[in-house]
């Protein structure tokens, strides 16, 4: 039997799709033959009642990155980013297009939270490097307003001298990406976690990371690179896996 809980998580999804207007007699009226629904009948309208809210969800997400104002303020982060990265400034400010995609193949992709120990973190990049890998980040740290501070982690994650602090220190140019979508996509619930991705595509601002197949074997655990990648290996028996693994391995 659902719990009063679920009853109440009903009333505030179905209210918030309305606008978050107060409860109207006809949604009184619905849950009261809720209540007098079974268990299954219950379940499965809330079901339905989380999809349409994710749906919902999803929908506003595409129109914030589809609006000029956040190309806008992403491009301007871009540039901050790689003053503070020591790199060199780009000829143009302006915003990529978002039908702009790179094809960078089949790849090592390496999903990771910067709560996770710095240290633990310097090791995949390095792995992740060796093997032309990618390592994805859910989000920014504070929220896309308070890029700064993602900056700064990422320095430290990237430099080759953990204990470098100039603007010239030397970078690794590890393909990290910030890309809360291809989370959603592939169903990752837990970090660190291994996916192998066929013909990967990385679309201007993470609008890539929706579609395309969803990975047919994910290694979650905290293992090295090489670890999370034999997991896979032994699940497909891929040659160019096996060849990524041997990199990994020094052989």
């Amino acid at each position: 039997m659902v719990s009063r809980i679920s009853l109440l998580l009903i009333t505030m999804l179905m209210t918030a799709l309305a606008g978050a207007q107060t409860i109207d007699d006809d949604l009184k009226k619905r849950i009261d033959a809720l209540n007098k629904k079974d268990g299954k009948a219950q379940t499965q309208l809330v079901n339905n009642a989380l999809d349409r809210v994710k749906e919902a969800d999803l929908e506003t997400v595409k129109t914030i990155l589809a609006s000029d104002d956040y190309k806008n303020r992403l491009s301007a982060y871009h540039q901050t980013a790689r003053t503070v990265l020591g790199l060199e400034q780009e000829t143009t400010t302006a915003a990529l297009p978002a039908e702009e995609t790179n094809d960078i193949g089949d790849r090592l992709v390496l999903f990771v939270s910067s709560s996770m120990p710095l240290h633990v973190l310097r090791n995949y990049v390095s792995d992740v490097d060796r093997v032309g890998g990618v390592m994805i980040f859910r989000g920014t740290i504070g929220g896309i307003d308070s890029f700064m501070p993602t900056v700064e982690f990422l320095r430290k994650l990237l430099a080759v001298d953990p204990s470098c602090t100039a603007a010239s220190c030397d970078m690794r140019m590890t393909n990290v990406s910030i890309d809360p979508q291809r989370f959603t996509h592939h169903g990752i619930n837990r970090v660190p976690a291994l996916i192998y991705e066929k013909d990967m595509k990385i679309q201007a601002y993470c609008k890539q990371g929706d579609s395309g197949p969803r990975a047919q074997t994910i290694a979650y655990g905290d293992a090295s690179l090489a670890g999370l990648t034999n997991a896979i290996y032994q699940t497909n028996k891929e040659p160019a896996l096996k060849s990524l693994l041997n990199t990994l391995r020094g052989i």
